[in-house]
């Protein structure tokens, strides 16, 4: 189900608590909605896929999180209001990729397209559904400063992906806890400026994707950068100067 453009929508109706089948949904460009209420969530328990995508008020996932037990696929792109995570997220056995992303990154749009066209049913609701994104108000700055303590217990997390937080000025010694992730992205948080020596812990890691984070990037360089040594067992990585 792939919900767009509704701009007065806050919360939602009770009858997707009946959607039990539902395995993907999308919800884009509705900058009122805040919060996903408990009883909602707790009816989705065949949801696979969801993502929230240039939600600029929304703020709480709620601990009706814990009722996605089937969870595979969170994306939070574009929703700067966004800073903590419920404690509930520790139940979410299968949860393999998360993505966090304080300001839209339109990167993330083909994977979004590739979600939608798998579903043998897809829904499509809005005020104008030929609306393009020139109505995005970007100017919000995130305000995410630490990544959320609750995702130090994601049991099963392989891929995690932090983009554009301006104010995000470290990573927590707990990211070493991940030990099932196999891909870490980090893109524009400039004020990031070192790795965790737990990084080292990571052993699973097979790809480490790091670019506009200019004193990161510095530190990351292979074999002379100060933070390599935290980084070397990696057999994939790739550091972007910014340009």
């Amino acid at each position: 189900m792939y919900i767009r453009n509704f701009k007065k929508l806050k919360g939602f109706a009770t009858y997707l608590v009946s959607l039990s089948g539902l395995k993907s949904l999308i919800i884009c460009q509705c900058p009122k909605l805040e919060a996903f209420p408990e009883q909602v969530l707790e009816g989705l328990n065949s949801l696979q896929h969801l993502t929230l995508e240039r939600c600029i008020k929304f703020s709480n996932l709620s601990e009706g999180l814990r009722h996605l037990s089937a969870l595979e696929s969170l994306t939070l792109n574009g929703c700067p209001e966004l800073v903590t995570f419920p404690n509930g997220i520790k139940y979410l056995s299968s949860l393999r990729v998360l993505t966090i992303c304080g300001k839209a990154a339109t990167f993330f749009g083909d994977r979004k397209i590739n979600v939608i066209f798998s579903l043998c049913l897809v829904v499509v609701v809005g005020e104008d559904s030929n609306c393009d994104d020139s109505n995005y108000d970007d100017s919000n700055c995130p305000k995410l400063r630490v990544l959320p303590e609750s995702l130090r217990y994601v049991p099963a997390l392989q891929t995690l992906s932090i983009c554009r937080y301006p104010e995000l000025a470290s990573l927590p010694h707990w990211l070493g806890n991940l030990t099932s992730l196999q891909s870490l992205h980090i893109h524009e948080c400039p004020k990031l400026s070192s790795l965790p020596a737990s990084m080292q812990s990571l052993t699973n890691l097979q790809n480490l994707f790091i670019s506009e984070c200019p004193e990161l990037v510095k530190r990351c360089e292979k074999e002379t950068g100060e933070d390599w040594y935290k980084i070397a067992h990696v057999p994939d990585v790739i550091v972007e100067k910014t340009k």
